[in-house]
């Protein structure tokens, strides 16, 4: 009976003394698994990353590895200036088997429209950017690009041009917008008459002076609204000489009178006047002194 205390008291101690190895063993049998991120699109260089919790990996090559235990866990992809990926999270389950995912990138795309404004509705109209033309019957036309500078030809319709036939365009992050006018010409006809033959004149409209040695002066510009002045040779008067023009009232009539002719019929106004003037008085006078009385 002794005896078999003391084999009991030993086989105690065994287990006293191999419990903290036996615990070491087992925390350190933990077994981790691999999450491998591979990606597809990039230019070769490009820093990605992709973060668990505050934990973020970054690499410029095509893989990102994660080393974990069994679990559930989300992984959220960062994302890099001017490219797109789907999805940007990914939540993968570890149950005793290494896990690759793959990314596949792509540029990020942004509008770029043309809008015009000018032209009749469904009009055909059309604009070629970088060799890639897009023709339209409404009022926009519109790329999908990504970031660049993007060089761009809008072409004239029936003879109408636009108001930027040719131009650059820089796409940086953000949708752009172009506006085009297409200009509907107009011609604005001024005609003299009262200068001499071969007189020299001209017209001031739209920011340009217009000359001429006849009695006519034809103008071509954009429909709008536009400010006239007439200048005529030293000595002479318009009538008008100034004014708005429009695209419906285009033909302007102008007068030339010579100043002097003015001065001397305002020079005869005046002495008709004092003539009738001293005229009235006297006859007043008689009429108030009454007829002579005889002696």
């Amino acid at each position: 009976m002794k005896g078999q205390w003391k084999f009991l008291a030993f086989i105690a101690l065994v287990v006293l003394l191999t419990l903290p190895v036996t615990g070491h063993a087992q925390s350190s049998s933990i077994t981790e698994y691999t999450v491998t991120f591979h990606e597809t699109g990039l230019p070769n260089g490009t820093v990605w990353s992709i973060s668990l919790m505050e934990n973020t990996s970054y690499s410029n090559s095509s893989t990102i590895v994660f080393t974990e235990p069994n679990g559930g866990y989300t992984f959220n992809i960062g994302h890099v200036k001017g490219y797109v990926t789907q999805p940007y999270s990914y939540y993968i389950y570890l149950d005793g088997n290494n896990v690759t995912r793959f990314i596949q990138w792509s540029p990020q795309l942004y509008n770029l429209t043309f809008v015009e404004s000018g032209l009749p509705l469904g009009t055909m109209w059309n604009v070629t950017l970088d060799n890639n033309t897009i023709s339209s019957t409404n009022s926009t036309v519109m790329f999908k690009v990504k970031d660049g500078v993007y060089n761009y030809t809008i072409p004239g319709v029936n003879g109408v041009s636009s108001s930027i036939p040719r131009g650059t365009a820089v796409v940086n992050g953000s949708d752009v917008k172009v506006l085009v006018r297409f200009l509907v010409m107009t011609n604005f006809t001024f005609i003299e008459q009262g200068l001499p033959p071969g007189s020299h004149w001209s017209v001031w409209i739209g920011g340009t002076y217009y000359n001429s040695s006849s009695g006519i002066i034809t103008v071509s510009l954009p429909n709008g609204t536009y400010s006239f002045v007439v200048n005529l040779p030293s000595g002479y008067g318009a009538s008008p000489e100034t004014g708005k023009v429009t695209w419906s009232n285009n033909l302007v009539l102008i007068t030339a009178s010579s100043p002097v002719g003015y001065y001397v019929a305002i020079a005869v106004l005046v002495v008709a006047i004092i003539l009738m003037s001293a005229f009235y008085i006297r006859r007043k006078r008689r009429l108030k002194s009454g007829p002579k009385k005889e002696e």
